[in-house]
């Protein structure tokens, strides 16, 4: 079930603790880490898991899946892709991606979205 919570000053703050542990467990094989979804907008109520998204220059699972793993992330090998918006047709390259997710130890609940820098996904969730 998904709950939806009024909005939390504290989720920026959480988002750049969770930040600044995938940037480290990842160094340059990160572009870019962003702070995505819901909660990071303003003032509005959304559910309380804090989305991230790393840019990465390609996606290599043997690179970065056991880097994350390391640093305590859940990798989830089923989610490859994002679902295309309706109405839009694009090539599979452009919805591509990795998942992972923080669910224990000592941090909060976290979804972390790995794609590639420039596709259509990774402009999208920006």
């Amino acid at each position: 079930m998904i709950e939806i919570v009024d909005y939390k000053p504290t989720w920026t703050a959480e988002f750049l603790e969770i930040g600044l542990k995938i940037c480290a467990a990842l160094g340059s094989n990160a572009l870019a880490i962003h702070h995505i979804g819901s909660t990071s907008v303003p003032n509005l109520a959304a559910k309380d898991v804090i989305d991230l998204q790393i840019t990465v220059a390609k996606l290599e699972e043997n690179v970065l899946k056991p880097k994350l793993e390391q640093a305590g992330l859940v990798w989830r090998d089923g989610i490859i892709h994002d679902h295309c918006p309706a109405g839009l047709t694009l090539p599979d390259t452009e919805l591509e991606k990795f998942f992972c997710a923080w669910e224990s130890g000592g941090i909060r609940r976290a979804n972390i979205h790995i794609r590639v820098e420039g596709r259509f996904n990774q402009r999208y969730a920006l």
